[in-house]
Order: C-alpha cells, then sequence, then structure tokens
C-alpha cells in the first residue's frame, strides 16, 4: 500500500508505519508531511484504503478485488492510485504465507480465531482486476460518494421531522409542557425497541446513556467551506432571533392591543379600559364632575400596565433564549458516548460501530429521564399535575417524529462526520419551523420580519451547502 509520492515508494512485504498512517487518514490530519503536489493523491489515496478497512469491519471483505491469502499462493494486492478506474495487480507475496494480518484482523471483529485459521483461497495464478468491473461492488470512491450522499439525505429526512415535530402540538394546550415531554419520550423508546429489534437485538450500553468524553478528531476534507460554512449558519441563526411573532407585536397591530372607550352623554362619563378579547380589566362610572381625575388615574395607570407587560415580555424572551442555549448546549454533546465507544472499540471489546446499534440505549436514557422528571413533577405538585386530555395523541406524534428525526441523525453520522452534520442538522429545522409559522400557522407577519425571515433562510441555507460540500470537496 503506497503512492508515488510516499517517501517510500515500494512495497516492502509488510505494513509499515506509512501504510499504517494511510488507514488513519495521516494526509489529511497532517498534510504539512507530504509534497504539496501530491497532497491531493495522497488523501485520495487514503480516503480509499480508510473506506477499504470500513467495509472490511463491517462486511469481512474490504473490496471484491482484495486476493485471499493462503500458504500456497501467497498472493499481494498492488492497488492503483487511482483506485475508481486503476487496475489492481494480484502478485507473488513472499511474505504472505501465514496470512497474519487477515487472521488478527478477522479475529478482532469476532470473525474467526487466530489459531487455527484456515487460508486456502481458489485463485490458482497472478491477475489483474479492475475496481469498475463488478455491477455490484461499487468503486472505492463511488462508495465514499454515495456514502456522502446517504448522509446528506439522511440529514435532510433528520431536518424536516426536527422542523416539523412540533405542528400536531402547536394547535393544543400543551401546559407546562411536561406530560407532553413524558408522552414523547414513550413515542421515543418505542421507535427505539423497533431500531433495536432490526438490528438483531445488539448488546445493551449502558454508557451510551450518561456517556464520557475522550473522541478522536474526524476533520473534513475542506476546514475552510466548513469553517465558512458554520459562520454563516450562526449568521443565519442571530437572524432567526431577531424575528419577532404574534409575542412581540408592535402597538399598532390588532392582537392584544388595549382600547380605551370614552363613552359621554349629558349626565354621566364611562371609561372603559379593556382588551380586544373581551376582558374588562377596569370600568370606572361617574358623573361629570369626576372627569378630569378619572382620566389622571386612568392614564397613569395605563401607564404602569404597559411597562409591566414590556418587563414581561422582555423577561420571558431573555429566559427562552438562555434556555435554548443550555438546550443547545446538551444536544451538543448528545453523541458523545456513542462516537467515544465507536473510537474506543480497544476498551469495548464487542461493541458494534455503527450508530443505529446504539438507539436503544439512546432512546431508553431519554425514557428513564422523562419519566423521573414527570414524577418529580407530579410530586412537586402535590400529585396535581397539569394534564390536558387532548394532547396526548399529538405529543405521541411529536414523539415519533423526533424519534426518526434522531434516528437519521446517527446514520448521518455514520456516513458524514460531527463536523458536517451539527451544522446542518441544528440549524435547518429552524427554517422548516419557519416554514410552518408563515405558511400554516400565520404567527410571522408584517413586511419587516418576512424579510428578516428570507434573508435567515438564505443565509442558513447556504452555509449548511457549504458544511455538506466540506465533505466531499477538497480546497
Amino acid at each position: 500500500m503506497r503512492s508515488s509520492g510516499n517517501p517510500w515508494p515500494r512495497w516492502m512485504g509488510v505494513m509499515h508505519g506509512y501504510e499504517i498512517e494511510y488507514v488513519f487518514g495521516q494526509p489529511f490530519r497532517r498534510p504539512m508531511l507530504y509534497a504539496p503536489e501530491k497532497l491531493a493523491t495522497e488523501q485520495k489515496f487514503s480516503a480509499a484504503v480508510m473506506q477499504m478497512w470500513i467495509d472490511f469491519t463491517n462486511t469481512g471483505m474490504p473490496a471484491y478485488f482484495w486476493p485471499k491469502y493462503n500458504r500456497v499462493e501467497k498472493k499481494a494486492l498492488v492497488l492503483s492510485e487511482d483506485l475508481a478506474v486503476g487496475v489492481h495487480r494480484i502478485t507473488e507475496d513472499v511474505h504472505g504465507a501465514q496470512c497474519r494480518l487477515l487472521a488478527e484482523a478477522k479475529s478482532l471483529v469476532g470473525q474467526l480465531p487466530i489459531n487455527g485459521v484456515e487460508c486456502r483461497s481458489r485463485r490458482t495464478g497472478p491477475q489483474a482486476v479492475t475496481a469498475s468491473a463488478n455491477p455490484y461492488n461499487l468503486p472505492v470512491f463511488e462508495r465514499a460518494k454515495m456514502s456522502a450522499l446517504m448522509g446528506l439525505g439522511a440529514c435532510g429526512v433528520s431536518v424536516l421531522f426536527f422542523g416539523s415535530m412540533f405542528v400536531p402540538i402547536k394547535k393544543f394546550d400543551a401546559g407546562d409542557g411536561l406530560f407532553v415531554q413524558w408522552v414523547m419520550s414513550g413515542a421515543i423508546v418505542l421507535v427505539g425497541w423497533i431500531c433495536w429489534g432490526l438490528r438483531s437485538f445488539p448488546g445493551f450500553y449502558p454508557l451510551a446513556i450518561f456517556g464520557l468524553f475522550g473522541m478522536q478528531a474526524h476533520p473534513p476534507a475542506s476546514s475552510i467551506l466548513n469553517y465558512l460554512g458554520l459562520a454563516l449558519v450562526l449568521t443565519g441563526g442571530f437572524l432567526f432571533s431577531r424575528v419577532k411573532g404574534n409575542a412581540d407585536e408592535t402597538e399598532d397591530d390588532t392582537a392584544g392591543k388595549r382600547i380605551t372607550l370614552h363613552l359621554q352623554d349629558d349626565h354621566q362619563l364611562e371609561n372603559v379600559v379593556a382588551l380586544t378579547n373581551g376582558e374588562c380589566e377596569k370600568l370606572n362610572v361617574g358623573d361629570g364632575s369626576d372627569d378630569e381625575e378619572s382620566g389622571k388615574d386612568k392614564t397613569a395607570e395605563d401607564t404602569t400596565i404597559e411597562g409591566v407587560e414590556a418587563k414581561r415580555k422582555a423577561s420571558g424572551r431573555g429566559l427562552g433564549i438562555v434556555l435554548a442555549l443550555i438546550s443547545g448546549c446538551f444536544y451538543g454533546l448528545t453523541f458523545v458516548p456513542v462516537i467515544y465507544m465507536q473510537d474506543n472499540l480497544d476498551k469495548f471489546p464487542g461493541a458494534p460501530v455503527d450508530g443505529l446499534s446504539y438507539v436503544f440505549s439512546h432512546y431508553f436514557g431519554i425514557f428513564i429521564s422523562g419519566t423521573a422528571l414527570f414524577l418529580g413533577y407530579a410530586i412537586f405538585k402535590k400529585n396535581k399535575p397539569i394534564i390536558n386530555p387532548e394532547i396526548t395523541l399529538p405529543s405521541f406524534a411529536g414523539g415519533l417524529m423526533w424519534a426518526i428525526a434522531q434516528s437519521s441523525f446517527f446514520i448521518a453520522n455514520d456516513n458524514l462526520s460531527q463536523a458536517v452534520t451539527f451544522p446542518i442538522i441544528t440549524t435547518l429545522p429552524g427554517c422548516v419551523a419557519s416554514l410552518w409559522s408563515i405558511l400554516y400557522f400565520r404567527e410571522i407577519k408584517g413586511q419587516r420580519n418576512l424579510t428578516t425571515m428570507a434573508i435567515a433562510i438564505a443565509v442558513t441555507l447556504t452555509g449548511a451547502s457549504l458544511v455538506g460540500l466540506s465533505k466531499i470537496v477538497n480546497l
């Protein structure tokens, strides 16, 4: 496994440090070690070798053209640098007699024991194979592109469902939300159980509930595109925070504004301070002699009420932003335990390499947390929690949508990386939710709000596109 840009250009019969570095992606992590004119080739070669290693751990076969080492024929594979279309030669390998590398690698994935391995092959002589010859096994780089497309497709599913999961709930009174989150957690653990069954019930991993730090870095192909896209999606998030819904309407808006009516005849004056929903907040009735004094009292009280209302809105908005930031911090750490296990398989023998195998553990932790929170809330409320029976099914539907979105998030992480998936999946759902607010709920109105929203969506989509391209485009 060598390329022409490597300081050791000839196959030496064993895997030295440079070959090992191809497996671990050194041309991506330490590009300064390679000649600039050869860097692109080195990175393509390293990506192909890493993909072969991934395929080997998943299927036991790095590629359909990979030779089977045996004691008799002693075959070795010479890879073309252009793995997508090149011809790979199978030659004699004087160091392949014991097929030790293949046996030990298979033993690590639980396929074969180290001792007593039978390594006989059906091959009868030297031959050449072309990477694109088998229609059922795509070339390495084609598989890499398909993996990226699959990851981006999973991102799209996740974005759609994350952005739509509160649509069924929004039409009903959610109260303080504690009952809603508990019903959602039940739907989530149900989806987790289904995924667990589809994965043939792999081992249960409690670490995926609680989590540790210590993940390995998985940089994108283009850090420039990734950082630029991240900056744009953050800018889009700031613009979203500047959009005001009905709760922040101005005094000229019709919803919630205060109306003062002066009704006067020859004998009396009625000052009525009311809300547009028909609730009377103050009613003063007097004769004409009290008109001036009543007017002054009314003006002072209106000023006080408006000040309190403004403070209430400001404090509520501030609390919402703080809670959103806390939620974002925890959400950014939600995959840490899973990826920690995937990156440290030596510490967790037998742990699966695919994310979906951890879904049930992940979702079961959500159900435990949601149940504990709801029980604590019921105790605090002295067994009188706020429960709206009409919101049960909508909450369950919202939980199903969240679980599907999160499962797609796992698939996206398997095919891309967190550096790519998180900027996309944590920002674009805001665009989807905003479209629901504009087109369906009609919550966002006014030219200024709509203009700000359009700019925010455009900036966020541009940033997410750049982040997605950073996985497959090398700049």
